[in-house]
C-alpha cells in the first residue's frame, strides 16, 4: 500500500501518530487528533468496506493554474463506492483562504463526476457516538471468551431483541462490550451503552451503514 503523501514525519509541531486498524490490519497514519477520532467512524461503520489515508495527489483548476490537492482519506463503501474525505475543524473552515480552496475543490470533484465530502468536528466528535467508539476500540481483540459465547448469543437473540442489562448478567459487561466492538452483535452506537439498550442478532444490522 503506497500513500500519496507520507503522512507521519518527525519534524513539525503538529501532532502526529498512528491508528492500528482491526478492520486494514495494518496501521493507519494520521496527522491531527481530529483525523484520529475520524478512523474510529471508518471502523465501526459497517458500510465502510475498506480506506486508505492519503490516497492520491488531485490537480484543481484555479483560474488560469492547476494547484495540487491531497485528500485526507478514501473511503470505498460496500457498493463499491469510492468517494474522497476532507477532515477539517470548524475553525479553519471559517477561514477565508481554506474556504475557498475547499469549494473550487469540491467544484472540481463535482465536475469530474467523483464524491468528495468534508467533515468537522460537528460530525466526527457528535455525543454520544464519540464516546461509545472511543471506549468500545479498546474492546476489539477477539479471544477464546467470544468464541465460545458466540452460539449461546445468538440463539438468546435469535428471537428478538434483549436489553444491554440483561446480557450482561448472562455474559458479563467486559465480554459484552467485546462482543460488540466486534460486530458479534448490533446496536445504535449513537446511543448512550446503558442498562436499556436493545441489543440485535447481527443480521439485523444495517451493512450499509455510515457512521459520518
Amino acid at each position: 500500500m503506497m500513500l500519496a503523501r507520507k503522512v507521519v514525519t518527525r519534524s513539525g509541531r503538529r501532532t502526529r501518530g498512528y491508528f492500528p486498524s482491526w478492520k486494514l490490519k495494518r496501521m493507519v497514519e494520521w496527522e491531527s487528533m481530529l483525523e484520529r477520532d475520524a478512523i474510529l467512524l471508518f471502523e465501526f461503520s459497517p458500510g465502510v468496506r475498506s480506506y486508505q489515508e492519503q490516497p492520491e495527489l488531485v490537480m484543481y483548476p484555479d483560474g488560469d493554474q492547476m494547484r495540487r490537492y491531497f485528500p485526507d482519506f478514501e473511503i470505498i463503501g460496500m457498493d463499491d463506492q469510492v468517494s474522497h474525505l476532507e477532515v477539517k475543524p470548524e475553525k479553519q473552515l471559517k477561514l477565508p483562504d481554506i474556504r475557498d480552496k475547499l469549494k473550487r475543490v469540491a467544484a472540481h470533484y463535482y465536475e469530474i463526476n467523483r464524491e468528495y465530502r468534508i467533515v468537522s468536528e460537528s460530525i466526527i466528535r457528535r455525543e454520544p457516538l464519540h464516546t461509545n467508539l472511543k471506549n468500545l476500540c479498546r474492546y476489539r481483540r477477539e479471544d477464546e471468551h467470544v468464541l465460545s459465547a458466540r452460539p449461546l448469543l445468538l440463539k438468546t437473540l435469535s428471537c428478538g431483541a434483549v436489553t444491554f442489562e440483561v446480557l450482561a448478567r448472562h455474559f458479563g459487561q467486559h465480554l459484552l462490550f467485546k462482543l460488540i466492538a466486534l460486530g458479534e452483535v448490533s446496536c445504535d452506537l449513537n446511543q448512550e451503552l446503558i442498562g436499556s439498550t436493545p441489543i440485535f442478532h447481527p443480521m439485523e444490522a444495517d451493512h450499509a451503514q455510515v457512521l459520518f
